[in-house]
């Protein structure tokens, strides 16, 4: 009878062994990916939070572009109105002078025009590049966060295999 005891608790060490052995490897496993998650999750939110900068400095920039625009576009209708006065009281002005301004305002109005449209097809690439970088930022958030629950689900099934087995 002891013999055969001695035997059942043998083949029980043997067996018990090889069932915890795979189960440790797993955990072993499980515990690496688990730091390289974390580790990913980490530089992820590096990068969202990189990417909040760079779309709020965006956004400065964006309504910085929409100041000047509508500044410039101010100004040239201004200069278009002083051109029609000067042209309509022509006649009370010493012809030179007049010819003159009229060309400098002229030509001034048309570097702004063109000022203008210049800035309005940068309004439209920055607002584009903002689009662009709120999408990525929103990506990664939701990556990082996702990252980040994968890692805690990970770490709960290497709690409940340790305790399986009985290994902390």
């Amino acid at each position: 009878m002891t013999l055969v005891l001695v035997a059942v608790l043998g083949i029980g060490v043997v067996v018990g062994r090889n069932l915890a052995l795979p189960i440790l490897r797993a955990v072993m496993l499980l515990r690496e990916s688990n730091l390289a998650l974390k580790t990913l999750a980490d530089e992820e939110s590096a990068v969202v939070a990189e990417q909040s900068w760079m779309v709020e400095a965006s956004q400065v920039a964006f309504k910085s572009v929409q100041y000047y625009t509508n500044s410039t576009s101010v100004a040239a209708q201004r200069i278009n109105a002083l051109s029609q006065d000067l042209v309509r009281d022509i006649r009370f002005l010493n012809r030179e002078k007049l010819q003159k301004a009229l060309n400098d305002i002229a030509e001034a109005a048309s570097y702004i025009e063109r000022s203008i449209k210049h800035q309005e097809k940068m309004n439209d690439k920055l607002e584009t590049s903002l689009r662009v970088t709120t999408q990525v930022t929103e990506q990664l958030t939701r990556g990082a966060t996702s990252t980040n629950e994968a890692a805690s689900q990970m770490e709960y099934i290497v709690k409940q295999l340790t305790s399986v087995v009985g290994e902390k």
